[in-house]
């Protein structure tokens, strides 16, 4: 099924499933292989207000910015998509496009997670490298005082990156990344 700028519930294990699908964020089109070098900018063909609040999984094309994008001040994720995890809070966003970036990563709907973000963005400060000491700290705690099996109570979302392919000049093929539902 594909989904383009559109939603779609599904049954699954007496659950419904909210999915919401965009082909972007795109680079500029272009023929010349190195403008795909340049950082992702918003276009009108990616409706990121459009989403809807309830979605449960979302697919793109492209990444977040800070999350499976190379990182390093690249910048190849999409700040404005960034920003819409943040009001969404899906359970699960798969996205490729980067192809060297695969893998998995949990990201927590947190104030330490929010001030990691402010500093990769270039945005933060000492308030923040303060929040992400106290996310830190309060993680330890947690760890050390829960039972097992305890969690803290934080929402949480699974970004996925897929890529089968590796990166540039690279024909490496991977096996599957398989999210259980």
């Amino acid at each position: 099924m594909y989904l383009q700028e559109s939603s779609v519930s599904i049954r699954i294990r007496e659950r419904d499933l909210k999915f919401y699908g965009s082909p972007g964020p795109l680079y500029p089109p272009s023929q010349f292989w190195f403008i795909s070098l340049l950082p992702y900018r918003p276009f009108p063909s990616v409706h990121l207000h459009n989403i809807p609040m309830d979605t449960d999984i979302l697919t793109t094309r492209g990444p977040p910015a800070h999350h499976l994008d190379l990182g390093f001040g690249l910048g190849f994720g999409c700040l404005a998509l960034l920003n819409s995890l943040w009001k969404l809070r899906p359970k699960l966003h798969v996205y490729g496009h980067i192809h060297a970036a695969r893998g998995v990563e949990m990201v927590s709907w947190t104030e330490d997670q929010s001030a990691y973000a402010h500093i990769l963005g270039g945005k933060g400060g000492w308030w923040d490298i303060i929040g992400i000491l106290r996310g830190v700290f309060r993680a330890l705690w947690i760890q050390k005082s829960s039972q097992p099996g305890n969690k803290s109570g934080k929402t949480a979302a699974v970004l996925v990156n897929p890529a089968s392919v590796g990166g540039f000049r690279d024909e490496k093929r991977h096996s599957a990344i398989v999210v259980y539902v």
